[in-house]
């Protein structure tokens, strides 16, 4: 279908290639087309291409210009869907056939999979087939992904959350992160970087033990962007500066940074400067951590911050260490509202040109030490919190939502605690966070609360 152009002054015209672009491509005319598969699969990755062949007839007769195939080679998440799934040649031939005047397209024929001679010989064969229907297009880039499980994932109902694995080496794939995971050596921690080593990033593992680091590094070693590893006990705030100089000093760009560590009980709940353990951990060491990290983080990344449904009023002489020592569930609900401030004041801070900035409430009681330490028993897997800190850390649906909070329980954006809707409440807590930094770590937060 050919209309005319609403700017066609002057309109440049375009050479002759083959029937096909010349009836798409016209000085002064805008060409209407339309992408396969024709359907809506809004709740699966894959279409289920039922009456396509019926529907691109339909289409050919109406005198649409064109039918535009969307070629993606395997299932990958934190792309999306899976185009129409099938090889292209295969169906371009097909409806080679099974056409009579509309042109055929692809503007996305994925150059590494297939030998440049293949790609020559099936390209003539559709446009011989198809009396010079064929419009072919390449990209410049493209993320690979790995061999058969992927390739087999395209073809079947996708019920499984696990992103499948690229092939492709972090430094040598430009859809590949950088990304810094704290407490990577356990329960959320450890699916999480499971799941984006699968994916092709390059994650750098944080850990407090040496062991365990060890083991998650040997374990992730052959994963296709490999992994790094950096040690260092959260509760003290000199190494967590420490961390944040050896990540910068190495990677000069940070594409995410998660703030996953946390702890609830500990053995001893003070510091050896008298402040609450939880609250450095899970609140004092993350601010820190993401302050020294800032020149480093790339301005289309995204910072994202381990909040919990558990979020309680902040008592400010607790957070500074003040008083009688709280029990463990009042000071790690206290902890994470803190946090959960932190990180929309930083989001209005960065604005809009900034990373995007998210807290984000996992899920409760998912099976992780923390939880059966704390509580005894769990009610689901920490899968559950990794495939949200995936999801959040990769996917679109996160890409604007800088500023928000996520409760994984209702699976939905939300507010947290009423307090983080009181200015003066959360000015008080932020500037006693900012104070509590400046005095005790080496070099302050630098910059901002």
């Amino acid at each position: 279908m050919s209309v005319p152009s609403v700017t066609a002054s002057q309109p440049r015209a375009f050479p002759s290639i083959n029937p096909g672009y010349d009836a798409v491509f016209q000085s002064g005319r805008l060409s209407l087309g339309l992408v396969v598969p024709i359907e809506a699969y809004p709740t699966s990755a894959v279409p289920t291409l039922h009456r396509q062949l019926e529907r691109i007839r339909a289409v050919d007769d109406a005198g649409w210009a064109a039918v535009w195939l969307r070629y993606v080679p395997f299932h990958v998440p934190s792309f999306g869907d899976v185009g129409h799934g099938t090889d292209p040649w295969v169906t371009l031939g097909m409806l080679a056939g099974q056409t009579s005047r509309i042109a055929l397209g692809v503007s996305s024929i994925v150059l590494p999979l297939r030998h440049p001679t293949h790609v020559a010989k099936a390209a003539a064969s559709v446009d011989l087939f198809s009396n010079g229907r064929l419009i072919l297009g390449a990209p410049t880039t493209w993320r690979s992904t790995c061999g058969s499980n992927a390739a087999t994932s395209t073809l079947r109902s996708t019920s499984s959350t696990t992103p499948c694995c690229p092939t492709a080496q972090a430094n040598g794939d430009p859809m590949s992160k950088i990304i810094l995971l704290t407490g990577a050596t356990d329960g959320i921690g450890l699916e999480t970087a499971r799941l984006l080593a699968a994916d092709g990033h390059r994650v750098l593992l944080h850990g407090r033990s040496a062991d365990k680091l060890e083991r998650v590094r040997s374990e992730l070693a052959d994963s296709p962007g490999g992994v790094d590893t950096f040690r260092a006990d959260l509760s003290d705030l000199s190494q967590v500066e420490a961390l944040a100089t050896a990540v910068a000093a190495k990677y000069p760009r940070i594409d995410i940074l998660i703030n996953n560590a946390g702890v609830l009980k500990v053995p001893n709940p003070r510091t050896a400067t008298g402040l609450d353990v939880r609250f450095v951990v899970n609140t004092l060491a993350p601010v820190l951590l993401t302050r020294q990290l800032l020149p480093s983080m790339a301005p289309d990344g995204r910072i994202i911050s381990l909040s919990s449904a558990a979020q309680a009023t902040v008592d400010l002489n607790a957070l500074a260490g003040r008083g009688a020592t709280m029990e463990d569930f009042p000071a790690y609900a206290q902890s994470k509202l803190a946090l959960t401030m932190w990180s929309a004041a930083l989001a209005q801070e960065l604005g809009p040109e900034g990373p995007v900035v998210v807290a984000i409430n996992p899920g409760s009681l998912l099976n992780t030490n923390m939880v059966r330490e704390g509580f005894g028993r769990s009610r689901a897997g920490a899968d559950v919190g990794a495939n949200i800190l995936f999801r959040a850390a990769l996917s679109d649906e996160f890409a604007d939502a800088t500023g928000r909070y996520f409760d994984n329980d209702s699976g939905a954006f939300a507010p947290p605690h009423r307090d983080a809707a009181r200015p003066r409440t959360v000015a008080a807590v932020l500037d006693a966070i900012h104070a509590l930094l400046n005095q005790h770590a080496p070099t302050g937060t630098t910059t901002g609360r």
